[in-house]
């Protein structure tokens, strides 16, 4: 009995290793397979990664060559375009009106300056930009003054908003062929300084004017009247009293003698504010009582 029992065990052992033998081959058997299938799937992807790279070097082969065309032809463009836009300048020189039809007529008017060879090249100079040359006459048409020092004709035209200029102005433009900007080689005032101001001129101050030049209350009148001012008869409802020095006390507005009122008009367009025309703008009755400006 008993060796019939061990006898069984015996065929069921064999059995089961017979079983798993056959497993064992089996899983080997499909390892190989999916062994194999890797390996060709690894050797697909190696022979696609070399087949890139050799497209790749094709690819950077023809990139390189036609960015190298590219240059040539951006150079080429470049240089028909420099050849169209002097063609373009020549044509536009050539069309081009002389200096004296170019925009509104500049009347530059001189001022301080004696006769001679000096005036005579810069009167060539003007001329030769297109401008008209002035010297000694203040008219309507004038739009430009230089002056040598300060003169009645430079002073009447700051106060007619007209361009100062300083000599400069002309060599510097000659040289350029060609009047240059005005902001840079002169001053104006934008609008008459003396708008909305009246001025009287004590009885004292008519008298001491008179003694050093007949003609200076007629120029005093006629400064008043071109920045935009008016004269009065009185005192009374004026913003500012012209005085004889000394004199000043008991105005309740600002006070100038024959001086301070040249030295404002003067420094008109500036940033000396000691004497610019804004410190005269409005009546200040306090400030007026300390005396003159």
């Amino acid at each position: 009995s008993e060796n019939k029992k061990a006898s069984m065990e015996l065929e069921t052992n064999a059995s089961r290793i017979s079983e798993l033998e056959r497993a064992k081959k089996k899983n080997c058997d499909e390892f190989e397979e999916f062994k194999a299938e890797a390996e060709n799937e690894i050797s697909r992807h190696v022979s696609r990664i070399s087949e890139l790279e050799r497209e790749k070097k094709k690819y950077s082969s023809t990139i390189a060559a036609l960015q190298e065309e590219n240059k040539k032809i951006l150079k080429q463009l470049e240089e028909k375009r420099n050849v169209i836009a002097r063609s373009i300048e020549t044509k536009a020189g050539s069309m081009v009106p002389p200096p004296s039809r170019r925009g509104p007529k500049k009347v530059i008017l001189f001022t301080g300056f004696k006769e001679g060879d000096e005036l005579k090249a810069i009167k060539e100079a003007v001329e030769s930009l297109g401008g008209e040359f002035r010297h000694g006459t203040f008219s309507n048409d004038v739009t430009h003054c230089i002056a040598k020092g300060r003169t009645a004709k430079m002073l009447k035209a700051l106060l007619a908003g007209l361009w100062v200029m300083k000599e400069e102005w002309i060599t510097k433009s000659k040289s350029e062929g060609k009047f240059l900007s005005e902001a840079q080689h002169g001053r104006r005032v934008g609008r008459r300084p003396f708008e909305r101001m009246a001025f009287y001129l004590t009885p004292a101050f008519g008298k001491e004017a008179h003694g050093r030049n007949p003609q200076l209350v007629k120029l005093c009148k006629s400064f008043v009247k071109i920045g935009g001012g008016n004269t009065i008869d009185s005192p009374s409802g004026a913003t500012h009293v012209f005085v004889a020095k000394g004199e000043g006390a008991g105005f309740h507005c600002k006070t100038l003698d024959w001086e301070s009122f040249l030295e404002m008009i003067e420094n008109l367009g500036t940033d000396n504010k000691k004497r610019n025309v804004e410190t005269c703008s409005t009546p200040n009755p306090k400030r007026a009582r300390q005396g003159a400006v």
